[in-house]
């Protein structure tokens, strides 16, 4: 999903949803675990924390909102 844009961490290192994802995705299995990770903080590590520069590259580029 986050490949296809359909999701996307934002620079709080919390998982978004796209709006058109929600919107097409009516089922129950989406329902619990797609719309369920919406607004979740991801735990960050100690080391090699995902780059920022990406981040914003995905959610500019590829993130379909």
């Amino acid at each position: 999903m986050f490949d296809l844009g359909y999701i996307t961490i934002n620079p709080s290192f919390e998982v978004v949803v796209s709006d058109s994802l929600k919107k097409e995705a009516t089922d129950t299995f989406s329902a619990v675990n797609l719309h369920g990770i919406h607004g979740q903080k991801l735990e960050q590590p100690e080391r090699f924390l995902p780059s920022l520069v990406f981040l914003e590259y995905h959610n500019n580029n590829v993130f379909k909102g």
